[in-house]
């Protein structure tokens, strides 16, 4: 029972995990096309650009982490 409890808590933070990291993937992707529409200068536009494609590094990183099996982690 306490098995089966604690593997549905697992697969719960699994998909929040997962669906956290979709949501930066997609909100990296619009704070880049956003920065290239909205800022004409090179400066400020390579600054949203580059905190952009950061919170998109940080989507895809919990996306993989959300992959990786409970019983490989613990390895």
């Amino acid at each position: 029972m306490l098995t089966a409890l604690a593997n549905r808590l697992c697969c719960n933070q699994l998909r929040s995990m997962r669906l956290a990291g979709l949501l930066l993937l997609v909100s990296g992707w619009a704070i880049v096309l956003a920065a290239f529409v909205i800022l004409g200068a090179a400066a400020p536009r390579a600054v949203f650009v580059a905190a952009g494609v950061a919170i998109e590094i940080l989507g895809l990183g919990l996306v993989a982490r959300s992959h990786v099996s409970p019983r490989e982690a613990k390895r």
